[in-house]
């Protein structure tokens, strides 16, 4: 069995793929008018088509719900926040915050009240602790990942810049 992607429910399909198309800078792989598929791994249906297909009246649809979120990595969370700015019309959920982790996210909505996160990728959270000076051991311990990953992005970055 594989997961084959998370579908959001939406009762208007095209404020929805504009948001997604704008704000996330989403790529459309298929537009069948009712059902749209992203690249990223995620789709958006129609509200009545849901409805039909479940059997589930539309009335008992609940949006903005706080049970699940679509989470999104950036490398540069800066430029993504210089970008969300660009659109006062979404609403925010917080504003952006360090987590314990380290990680630097921010979360809003979608038009239908889906929560969106937007997160540093953990990648660079782990470079950016080890250019801090943390060792290995305390840079796992901060992030909350396996020393093996720490050592392997340590590599990483020795390559990047041709020496440790």
């Amino acid at each position: 069995m594989r997961l084959e992607g998370y579908m959001l429910i939406t009762r208007d399909i095209d404020v929805s793929r504009d948001f997604y198309c704008r704000v996330m800078q989403a790529e459309v792989l298929m537009d069948m008018g009712n059902h749209v598929v992203f690249s990223e791994g995620f789709s958006l249906l129609l509200e009545a088509d849901w409805s039909r297909f479940a059997g589930v009246a539309t009335a008992d649809l609940a949006y903005r719900h706080l049970s699940g979120q679509l989470v999104f990595e950036v490398d540069d969370i800066r430029a993504f926040l210089r970008r969300l700015g660009a659109f006062p019309e979404v609403r925010m959920l917080h504003k952006v915050h360090e987590h314990p982790w380290g990680r630097w996210a921010v979360r809003f909505y979608d038009p239908d009240g889906h929560v969106i996160e937007v997160g540093e990728s953990m990648k660079v959270v782990i470079k950016r602790f080890l250019r801090q000076g943390l060792s290995v051991e305390e840079t796992a311990r901060r992030s909350e990942f396996p020393e093996s990953y720490v050592r392997s992005c340590l590599e990483e970055m020795g390559n990047e810049t041709g020496a440790l």
